[in-house]
């Protein structure tokens, strides 16, 4: 035998033993390293990822705080509105007020043409409009019955229907009177 051999094979046993336990915890806990780097890249990567989102976040509120709040934006816009303004916004209710029969009556706005607005006797107002929709024939009853219940009342003046392949395309001409102080219809 060899003198290497031989050197192993005299040794004590617990030495032995340990030697064994060296190598191959030593070979396991490379396989295990090569095993892990994926993993270990990946959770290095996602903390890195959200050190840097903290930093973005940090950087994002500090600019809002800087910002003036919501509340403040509003009100100077309320002030910076000229009442002209206010007024044009009262003009197009008629159109919003149609919005939700024609909603409910699951028809399609095909056009909306604002006429000009007429000052009648003791300040009333009347506004005016042309809308066109296309709706089914059973919409067109549900659109009616709730124009009709609309409060204060929506005054059709004239109505054309044309039909189509399976719809109606209707024509209104839609007048509203509001009095000019306290948009309330004249009695």
């Amino acid at each position: 035998m060899d003198k290497i051999t031989l050197h192993w094979i005299f040794k004590p046993a617990w030495q032995l033993c340990l030697w064994q336990f060296a190598m191959v915890s030593a070979v396991v806990l490379v396989i295990y390293m090569l095993a892990l780097r994926t993993e270990w890249q990946a959770t290095i990567t996602g903390k890195n990822k959200i050190i840097t989102m903290k930093s973005i976040v940090v950087q994002l509120r500090q600019q809002l705080s800087s910002l003036p709040k919501l509340a403040v934006i509003k009100e100077n816009i309320n002030h910076l509105l000229p009442e002209e303004n206010q007024w044009q916004k009262r003009e197009h209710a008629l159109v919003q007020r149609i919005n939700r029969p024609l909603f409910i009556s699951g028809g399609q706005l095909l056009g909306w043409e604002d006429k000009e607005n007429l000052l009648t006797e003791k300040n009333v107002i009347r506004r005016h409009g042309r809308l066109t929709i296309r709706v089914s024939y059973s919409g067109l009853v549900n659109f009616l019955q709730e124009v009709v219940s609309l409060q204060p009342p929506v005054h059709i003046t004239q109505m054309n229907i044309d039909t189509e392949k399976q719809a109606l395309v209707v024509g209104f001409e839609l007048a509203e009177y509001i009095m000019e102080a306290d948009d309330e219809p004249p009695q």
